[in-house]
């Protein structure tokens, strides 16, 4: 029985399932379509949304620019916002004020804009609706966060026909892409922020996709519960839980901080125009507003008058996934190590019944556990060594890894991953037999389950789950031979139905081209397809050896052949002038080029002398290194200054006012303090700065919205010495005099982030 059955038909039947679950995952994992403009008034319609968003983000010749706050553009922005909401007939609340961040150097003045919407019954609460309106200096922000903007000023016009039983704030903050400070100044300052009970933020970390709802504050079961109700609702606890461990914050996360329940939402494929120029509306794609959307309608809808879920007790973090779109699973996380624990006996058990019966050698069974952990580290050594052979090769970016052609990458990868999986097979595969793989696999995998569930529990469904899929099946075999076939099948179809979505989710929120964690996902995916595979001859596992690495050797030369950018998907670069004085007043510049760990393009490499290897630029602030070519200083581009400096002498050491300006009229100024006395205290605008940004080998502190008489700074400074500051201020775009060097920009590179700039430097002692 645990040699040569079943027999190669049932491999095709395994195949069929992950196919399955790969078709399901494509056909799910996607935006549903927007609805039109004459849908009833009384629902969320994303095209509606739309044409909101672009009266507000769109200027008199129809262009979409980029408003970072404190730019011309973004205070044309906060007028139309101001006056679409008018139109809607609102009266907004505008919270102007001056905010420091409480995690990193930077003072910006804030406009918030609020408007409350009463709900039908007076006892439910207030829930806000958040998202921000500023972008960073590259891009447009029509995704990131002009959709939010959309979906807030759609729900506006709707809940205003047609009411909720809560009553809704809706808060569009400012300043989020300088360091979630809007939503700072809102939590700390605004009179209504303790009445605030629950907060619903929606984001986008690219243009096109479905919305998941990937973080949750307070009692996420209820909270999760209140929304389980939504059309195709995508989200789980494994997300969430790794999430939580990345460095990556929102708007949300200052609400979270302070206590708030809340829950985040963001679509996040075409990263390719995350924070560029090409994040515009033509990218856009509508459907995921009308995901956004329909999440923020079932939330508010679906509440009973006087029902607050968000003031359930908040427990261990439940383990919650979705059934691709069609309902949410919520089960409590202490059922994980038990489940894991009794499936890992019942497998135990039923294997020594299988024993017992000559159904299964003990010899089989030790090769078998020893054929799927062989398995799974050829198949991520396999797809490792692919990685980086291909980023070797400049076919996948070291750091951005999102490529142009991702369908080849992909193609080798699964080629290379079922390289290693294959040789197992080929060394191992005979010995341990088709019930000898079996057996071993899922042993294995329910020890590794009990300790994922044991260690992490909301994220260890994705391996307990198939693992009490494995323990049932165990025990048809054992007592139901005629139902083995169909048995052996069933913790295959519910780990691939699991996981596969993961992979998927995993590929848009990393890139193809992250290939370790992308590797370990596609390794565990085919892994189980083993025992399958060991009871094929040695001949058919040669035959499909070879298939893998034909896909391995084309998608790795197509991936080659092709480059990582196009047009639609451009490499990140940007330009940067630096001019810099010094202490005696000699003044030197020189072009910077910052290329996110790229290689300099030849193009550009081409037209001054860079360095052949990027140096650290700390006063770049979005760019760690980037290349760097001498050039003669600009006449007439004058640096930032100090004016009218006082000192006075304290008990804590000497007090020192002046203003901060930039005589070009720059919104961005910044301030670093070399070397000298201590810093002990810093005040801009009157503002305290609790935690002082890193630039570099200098620390200081940036104010992105600098009006043009400057900025007025406080410093307390510990004894007698001289301090020796850098001053720096930057404005969007290069000087005429870099024309050149904007002419060499390839095709197939934009800005990202901060974009291109001038950036202005002095050094002043007190």
């Amino acid at each position: 029985m645990n040699e040569l059955h079943p027999r190669p038909r049932a491999l095709f039947a395994a195949v069929a399932v992950c196919a399955l679950a790969w078709l399901l995952t494509a056909g799910i994992y996607r935006a549903p379509a927007a609805k039109p403009l004459d849908a009833p008034d009384t629902v969320f319609s994303a095209t509606r949304a739309l044409d909101a968003v672009r009266r507000v983000m769109q200027e008199p010749d129809g262009a979409c620019l980029p408003h970072p706050t404190g730019s011309a553009a973004h205070e044309r922005v906060l007028v139309r916002l101001l006056n679409e909401l008018q139109a809607l007939g609102y009266q907004p609340e505008l919270q102007d004020a001056w905010s420091a961040s409480r995690n990193q150097g930077v003072c910006a003045r804030l406009r918030n804009v609020l408007v409350e919407i009463p709900g039908t019954s007076p006892d439910s609460g207030l829930v806000m609706l958040l998202a921000h309106y500023d972008s960073v200096p590259a891009g447009p922000g029509a995704a990131d966060d002009a959709a939010g903007v959309a979906v807030l000023l759609e729900l506006a016009r709707q809940l205003k026909l047609r009411p909720p039983p809560v009553s809704v704030l809706l808060l569009l903050s400012d300043g989020e892409e300088v360091g979630l400070l809007g939503a700072q100044l809102f939590v700390e300052h605004h009179p209504r922020a303790p009445e605030v009970e629950v907060v619903l933020n929606f984001e986008a970390r690219g243009s096109r996709g479905p919305s998941l709802m990937f973080e949750t504050f307070g009692p996420t079961r209820a909270l999760v519960g209140a929304l389980a109700a939504a059309p195709r609702l995508l989200s789980n606890s494994l997300a969430r839980t790794v999430y939580a461990r990345l460095p990556n914050d929102t708007d949300l996360t200052v609400f979270g901080q302070a206590g708030y329940a809340g829950l985040n939402f963001a679509f996040i494929d075409g990263i390719e125009h995350y924070h560029t120029p090409w994040d515009a509306f033509a990218q856009l794609d509508p459907g995921s507003l009308q995901h956004h959307g329909s999440y923020a309608e079932s939330f508010l809808y679906g509440l009973s008058p006087g029902a607050r879920p968000w003031r359930a007790p908040v427990e261990a973090e439940p383990v919650f996934f979705d059934l691709y779109g069609q309902g949410l699973v919520v089960l409590p996380a202490l059922w994980m190590p038990w489940l894991a624990g009794l499936s890992l006996v019942g497998l135990v058990v039923a294997g020594v019944v299988l024993v017992r019966r000559s159904r299964l050698r003990i010899g089989s069974l030790l090769w078998g556990m020893l054929a799927w952990p062989l398995a799974l580290l050829l198949s991520i050594a396999a797809g490792w060594g692919y990685c980086h052979a291909l980023t070797g090769l400049a076919a996948v970016p070291s750091r951005v890894p999102w490529v142009a052609y991702p369908f080849p990458l992909l193609l080798g990868m699964f080629g290379a991953v079922g390289v290693g999986l294959l040789l197992t097979a080929l060394l191992l595969g005979r010995r341990a037999g088709f019930w000898g793989a079996w057996a071993g696999t899922w042993l294995l995998a329910a020890g590794m389950s009990l300790a994922l569930a044991i260690s992490l529990a909301p994220a260890s469904y994705v391996l307990v789950l198939p693992v009490v899929a494995a323990a049932v099946a165990s025990a048809l075999v054992a007592f139901r031979p005629g139902w083995r076939t169909a048995a052996t099948l069933l913790p295959l179809a519910v780990a691939t139905l699991l996981q596969t979505p993961l992979a998927w989710l995993l590929a848009d929120a990393l890139g193809v081209g992250s290939f370790s964690p992308l590797a370990a996902l596609l390794a565990l995916l085919s892994g189980w397809l083993l025992p399958w595979l060991a009871c094929l001859s040695k001949r058919a596992v040669g035959r499909l050896l070879g298939a893998a690495l034909i896909a391995a050797l084309v998608g790795g030369t197509s991936a080659w052949l092709l480059g990582p950018y196009s047009r639609e998907h451009p490499q990140r670069l940007n330009l940067v002038h630096q001019q810099w004085t010094a202490l005696d007043g000699t003044r030197d510049a020189a072009w910077r080029v910052a290329s996110y760990g790229e290689a300099l393009p030849v193009e550009i490499a081409a037209v001054a002398r860079f360095d052949s290897t990027p140096s650290y630029a700390p006063w770049l602030l979005d760019a760690g290194r980037a290349y760097r070519a001498p050039v003669d200083p600009i006449p007439g581009l004058e640096p930032p200054r100090l004016v009218d400096v006082r000192t006075e002498w304290v008990p804590e050491g000497r007090r020192i006012r002046a203003r901060l300006i930039s005589p070009r009229g720059a919104a961005v100024c910044q301030l670093g303090w070399l070397r000298g006395a201590p810093v002990a205290e810093v005040r801009v605008q009157g503002q305290l700065l609790r935690n002082l940004r890193g630039l570099g080998s200098h620390v200081g502190f940036v104010c992105p919205t600098t009006p043009a008489v400057g900025v007025q700074i406080e410093l307390l400074l510990r004894g007698v010495d001289p301090l020796q500051l850098q001053l720096g201020d930057q404005s969007a775009g290069l000087p005429a005099a870099a024309q050149r060097l904007q002419d060499a920009r390839p095709a197939t590179s934009c800005p990202s982030q901060l974009g291109d700039r001038t950036l202005c430097l002095r050094v002043v002692e007190l």
